[in-house]
């Protein structure tokens, strides 16, 4: 029985070290090594693509805000040389009656609406 076992023993000790698996530690860490180098290049890209959005967009944003400065200084421009062919002044406008968008300030005789309601406003 003892010879039986010291052989069973010999024998698994001899297909362990015969049959023992590669090296899988040394390409699992090469591998992962090398899919960590691809995901951070990958990010890398997208923060360069997201980066190079970012300027575009902030490029159009800022061309917008010019053009829009550059019609409001060519409306401000406008109204004053109106203003002078005209021959007013910023006094006349202080005169004029409050902030009201009924008919620049006058009553608007809305009879054809009271014929189309029935006479209720």
């Amino acid at each position: 029985m003892e010879d039986l076992n010291s052989r069973f023993l010999s024998i698994s000790t001899l297909e362990s070290e015969e049959f023992e698996s590669p090296d899988i530690q040394g390409k699992l860490s090469k591998q992962a090594s090398h899919e960590a180098i691809k995901s951070n290049y990958k990010m890398a890209s997208l923060k360069s693509m997201s980066l190079q959005e970012a300027e575009t967009e902030l490029q159009k944003i800022e061309s917008t805000l010019n053009i829009k400065s550059r019609a409001k200084m060519l409306e401000v421009a406008e109204t004053e040389a109106l203003i002078d062919e005209w021959g007013l002044n910023e006094k006349a406008f202080h005169c004029s009656p409050p902030d009201r968008r009924d008919g620049f300030g006058s009553p608007i005789n809305l009879g054809w609406v009271q014929l189309l309601t029935g006479g209720a406003t």
